[in-house]
């Protein structure tokens, strides 16, 4: 049953848009599935799912089937999430919206910043490694740029 019960959840993850766990339990129970949200969440655990943005908001996906953020989304992501973002010496701290900071990081992983090293998300908080403090300025300043619809 379980084997048969994650097959169905991938092929529904692959066909439709599901972006809560509420709504894959339901999916699930019209394909003849009737399980508790504890069990959809193991499952999605199991399969590997995760949580790929769309035009919409979210969705559950196979790893493999996530499509990378492009960099007109990525900008699209910082200026819909970012609420604010600061210098911290060789950082940049971004506050995001609730549960958003892993996309915001994505999309600045993206849009490949050269000044940048790399990013750490929290659940409202990015992380922006630079590699000086003069780099994290420049940095700033393009994130900015960015987040208000400039390029």
């Amino acid at each position: 049953m379980k084997r048969a019960r994650q097959e169905a959840m991938l092929k529904l993850v692959r066909r439709q848009e599901v972006g809560t766990l509420a709504a894959l339990r339901a999916a699930l129970r019209q394909e003849g599935f009737d399980v508790d949200q504890a069990t959809v969440s193991r499952d999605v655990k199991e399969l590997g799912l995760v949580k790929a943005p769309t035009a919409s908001g979210y969705r559950y996906a196979p790893v493999d089937a996530v499509t990378p953020v492009i960099p007109a989304r990525a900008t699209g992501l910082l200026s819909r999430f970012t609420r604010a973002a600061d210098l911290a010496g060789q950082l940049i701290v971004i506050r995001t919206d609730p549960g958003s900071a892993s996309p915001v990081a994505e999309a600045l992983d993206h849009i490949e910043l050269r000044e940048v090293v790399g990013t750490l998300a929290g659940d409202n908080t990015v992380f922006v490694a630079c590699r000086s403090h003069a780099a994290a300025r420049r940095a700033l300043a393009r994130i900015n740029a960015l987040r208000e619809g400039h390029s």
